[in-house]
């Protein structure tokens, strides 16, 4: 009874750890920031600026709608669900003001790519981070 008591409790630790997930915002390693204040973040990912705050091109990339990553992200930096970000998306290629980031399908895809376009921010699980991006630091 003991055992599978401590068996059940572990399980449940496990599954705690694996949902509490730290979503970072990455940009490429050669990437000159090392940090950025989430209001210009919030304003890069909503199509309202299209530079870092060093003034190099910033070119943001999104996880699809059902990613977890994107989910936490859409919450925790632009203090919306991911369905409301959606519907002001909506809004604005209707009515000519932008179009919304590319989607990427999931941490590797956003990883790779950010790895590959000098240009290019996005953010990923903490777990997948290599030597061919740099975690921001958001201010």
């Amino acid at each position: 009874m003991l055992v599978k008591k401590f068996i059940a409790v572990l399980f449940t630790s496990l599954i705690s750890f694996a949902a509490a997930a730290e979503v970072v915002v990455i940009v490429n390693a050669g990437n000159g920031t090392g940090e950025i204040k989430k209001s210009h973040l919030s304003r890069i990912f909503m199509g309202k600026a299209n530079e870092f705050e060093s003034g190099e091109k910033a070119v943001a990339v999104n996880q699809i709608s059902a990613s977890s990553s994107r989910t936490e992200f859409d919450s925790s930096v632009l203090g919306k669900t991911t369905s409301q970000i959606n519907a002001y998306w909506s809004k604005q290629m209707f009515s000519g003001g932008g179009t919304p980031p590319q989607e990427l399908n999931g941490d590797l895809a956003v990883l790779q790519h950010v790895a590959q376009n000098p240009d290019a921010i996005g953010y990923v699980d903490s777990g997948v981070v290599n030597g061919a991006v740099k975690v921001v630091n958001i201010q």
